[in-house]
């Protein structure tokens, strides 16, 4: 086999070869990328600090809702890329949970460690470490992780309710999640 076959070249995103003989290559949606370069910069800006301690209040506000749909754009490309599920559902959580679990087991023990260390208060150790599974450590910067995981937990459910139902039972649900939206309200995430 020449050299050039195993460039790092040839296992480009955009690459034609299927390096994965078990799986059938999807046609790569440019439309997706965009979006997903769109929340990337969203998130970016969300997070970024601004470089004066005197931001008129009008700029912070119209910064914060300009870059929130980067959130809802990352789960719909998700969406958009996981349904429909074509396997069995424990082969699918055992593909997709085993890449965030250890990740997050280990920033949870991380962001644990610190809180316990430089907590000025007392705290629960045990109590911690028992609602890891139910709720985020670290003032809820794993929050995306586990609703991530919840959303693998239901993908297949989903997938499988949206190739029997008729577009009259989608657009019932639809109009259902439109009206329930504005009664969301945040909760604390610690």
């Amino acid at each position: 086999m020449p050299l050039n076959q195993y460039s790092i070249y040839n296992f480009s995103p955009l690459s034609s070869t299927n390096h994965y003989p078990n799986r059938t290559m999807k046609k790569r949606d440019l439309s997706l990328d965009i979006i997903r370069i769109l929340a990337c910069c969203m998130v970016v800006f969300m997070h970024s600090p601004i470089p004066s301690t005197n931001a008129p209040g009008p700029f912070l506000t119209a910064l914060s809702y300009i870059t929130a749909p980067c959130i809802g754009l990352f789960f719909m490309v998700s969406g958009a890329l996981l349904l429909p599920v074509k396997i069995d559902y424990f082969s699918f959580l055992k593909q997709r949970l085993s890449k965030i679990i250890l990740p997050t087991l280990a920033w949870t023990a991380i962001y644990l460690t610190l809180k316990i260390y430089y907590s000025e208060s007392e705290i629960n150790v045990m109590q911690s470490i028992l609602s890891i599974p139910f709720t985020a450590q670290g003032h809820g910067v794993l929050w995306f992780m586990y609703t991530l995981t919840g959303l693998y937990l239901i993908a297949p459910i989903l997938s499988a309710w949206l190739e029997k139902a008729s577009t009259n039972e989608i657009q019932f649900i639809l109009m259902l999640w439109c009206i329930t939206l504005p009664h969301n309200r945040k909760l604390p995430l610690h």
